[in-house]
């Protein structure tokens, strides 16, 4: 049964006896997305379980495979957004399934951006956010919308409350922070063009020289690689 196998059968120290050499590889240390190790613990592992990146940041194409079972190779699992966004996971069969005498753990939590949840709580509040953002919108009824989530539910206020605690500026940061993908533009000038009535990346891109060298912490040099890296796209 592989590593597996020497997990449950491994003996504490000073329990062994003399001569037996204790397994010197971490049973825990397998690669994801390794068809190898894949196809040598396939006693052990029940299929593969597509796990998302739990953050705001996260699109919505890729949320909405958060938990899918694969069964083929790991090498030929489909691909949800960027690597960033999720990546597939081994799903080990349960003791039972195994013959093992244990009682299986429990729910866990994963990581988020609010530090560890129970994904059944937190995904509902990351799709009704990103579907919000994602929308075709006009940005000042977006913003209402966004800000309307805390009365949802006392979980997303919970939330609300968690991502506030992180940014003061959230949500309207959620914004702005994007407009630092320009070049030359940090967090404080992002703010600035923000609160200046440019709220995403096209409208930056899409402006006059002069009215962008209306905005504290841009200068011409900067303003012309910002309409000039636009320029080139085209």
């Amino acid at each position: 049964m592989g590593w597996f196998k020497e997990l449950i059968h491994a003996k504490p120290p000073g329990t062994r006896r003399q001569g037996e050499v204790q397994p010197s590889v971490d049973p825990f240390t397998i690669r994801n997305q390794d068809d190898e190790t894949y196809r040598s613990n396939r006693d052990v592992i029940k299929a593969l379980r597509f796990s998302v990146t739990l953050q705001i940041r996260t699109p919505l194409s890729t949320l909405a495979h958060h938990g899918e079972l694969y069964e083929g190779l790991p090498s030929t699992a489909p691909r949800y957004g960027e690597e960033r966004d999720g990546q597939w996971q081994y799903e080990i069969k349960s003791f039972a399934e195994l013959g093992v005498d244990l009682p299986d753990f429990g729910p866990s939590t994963a990581a988020s951006d609010i530090g560890p949840v129970d994904p059944s709580d937190y995904l509902p509040f990351l799709i009704a956010f990103r579907k919000i953002i994602e929308s075709d919108t006009p940005h000042a009824e977006k913003l209402a919308q966004v800000k309307a989530l805390p009365k949802t539910s006392a979980k997303f206020a919970e939330f609300w409350r968690k991502l506030r605690k992180n940014d003061g500026d959230f949500p309207e940061s959620f914004f702005y922070l994007q407009l630092t993908d320009l070049p030359g533009v940090g967090k404080r000038t992002a703010k600035n063009l923000y609160e200046a009535g440019f709220t995403n990346l096209e409208s930056v891109t899409s402006a006059t020289e002069e009215s962008l060298l209306q905005i504290p912490g841009l200068g011409r040099g900067t303003v012309q690689k910002i309409l000039g890296a636009e320029t080139q796209k085209h």
